[in-house]
């Protein structure tokens, strides 16, 4: 889809994205030493301040960074986001709340659609793209998938013809061979319906949000990108992300202009 450089800004205006940053990293401890998951180099900078600078490049500047373990390093190294052109707010979890609690406690914030990125991803995609699929489908959610490197710990799901999400196969309970390789790559936009759907406390956005929402019947989208998006989680993942981007093949394949 193309969109015109004068579009870029007028598509995402006001749009709010949270970036999920309390993850610890246990599986990258040789790599990570004690620095909370986000703050590891992917190259000469943070995959987070990649992801900021992603955002920046789509006029979307308004970030909410939820955070749990290594929340001062985090703080330390963003600050308010003013020196890449951001504004930074945050929220933090004093003890562990998964993926639905860190954003059922900012309810009150996310009274409009917003973008939620994991913050472990690196990204190279047309985010203005992905805005005007939403807005065009007008669901409850939109979910970013892809095929998946590593299907066998992801959770992956059905598409109709016309890209709404039909089934959703959990990691921990089916073969991974048995259903088609339509990944969840970790990148949504969600109105606040979706929010609904968590208890408070403890919670996991995919279980007790969106498979809750999609068995009640609510609209869910899957935006189905070739674009680069690799999740860089264990020491495997890692080298190879670095190595993509030391290559160059970090770029979106879509036109932002």
């Amino acid at each position: 889809m193309d969109l015109r450089s004068d579009d870029c800004a007028a598509v995402g205006e006001n749009m709010k994205t949270v970036i999920l940053t309390g993850g610890e990293g246990t599986r990258l401890k040789n790599i990570s030493r004690g620095l909370p998951k986000p703050l590891v180099p992917i190259g000469d900078k943070p995959v987070l301040e990649h992801q900021i600078l992603l955002l920046k490049r789509h006029s979307l500047t308004e970030i909410i960074l939820s955070t749990g373990y290594g929340s001062g390093d985090i703080w330390n190294y963003c600050g308010t986001g003013e020196q890449w052109g951001v504004k930074i707010t945050y929220s933090h979890e004093e003890t562990p709340l998964g993926t639905g609690g860190a954003i059922k406690i900012l309810a009150p914030e996310l009274t409009e659609d917003f973008l939620l990125l994991n913050g472990d991803i690196m990204i190279g995609m047309n985010l203005q793209s992905l805005i005007t699929f939403h807005r065009l489908h007008s669901p409850s959610a939109t979910l970013v998938v892809h095929p998946s490197s590593h299907p066998h710990d992801s959770d992956l799901m059905e598409v109709n013809p016309q890209g709404r999400v039909v089934s959703w196969y959990s990691k921990s309970n089916r073969v991974p061979s048995e259903y088609p390789n339509i990944g969840n790559a970790g990148i949504y936009i969600l109105s606040p319906q979706i929010i609904d759907f968590l208890p408070d406390g403890k919670s996991s956005l995919e279980k007790d949000g969106l498979v809750s929402a999609l068995e009640k019947g609510k609209k869910l989208m899957a935006y189905n990108t070739p674009e680069y998006i690799k999740d860089m989680g264990t020491e495997e993942r890692y080298s190879q992300v670095t190595t993509d981007y030391e290559q160059g093949l970090i770029i979106p394949l879509t036109k932002t202009s």
